[in-house]
């Protein structure tokens, strides 16, 4: 499940970033990968204290393309091509695909909920009806 993901991750990327990101989006850059440091430094502590040392590089590997995918939304917002309401479900789509990916591994390794497990179910789906949208509406630019 870990790799398809990832590869899906990949092409929301590449979708989103066909050019390299302008320096305007610097800032949005340094606020997710702080965002995602912070996450994958729990969901590894509570990996090593789970003895599932082996997850560590792959979680790893899997959170960084999930903070690329999200910069990578979130940098439109300094991408002229892109219209104002395609920015809008672009970003909402990757921060709910953010966050449902964030509350899965802490539902998996830091603090099981059953709560968590409902709304990771949630925010998956509207995250991908947003995506799915955004391209329907004709909101990406080709």
């Amino acid at each position: 499940g870990l790799v398809a993901f990832l590869v899906a991750h990949v092409f929301y990327i590449v979708g989103l970033t066909p050019t390299w990101p302008p320096v305007a989006s610097l800032p949005v850059l340094i606020v997710v990968a702080a965002l995602g440091m912070t996450l994958y430094r729990r969901v590894a502590a509570a990996l090593r204290r789970q003895d599932h040392r082996s997850m560590l590089v792959p979680t790893a590997v899997y959170a960084v393309v999930l903070s690329l995918m999200l910069f990578s939304a979130w940098a439109t917002l300094v991408r002229p091509a892109w219209s104002w309401p395609g920015r809008a479900v672009v970003i909402v789509g990757a921060t709910l695909f953010f966050a449902s990916d964030a509350m899965l591994a802490w539902n998996k390794f830091v603090a099981p909920s059953h709560k968590l497990h409902v709304a990771v179910i949630v925010t998956y789906h509207l995250a991908q009806i947003a995506l799915a949208a955004v391209i329907v509406l004709g909101g990406v630019p080709m």
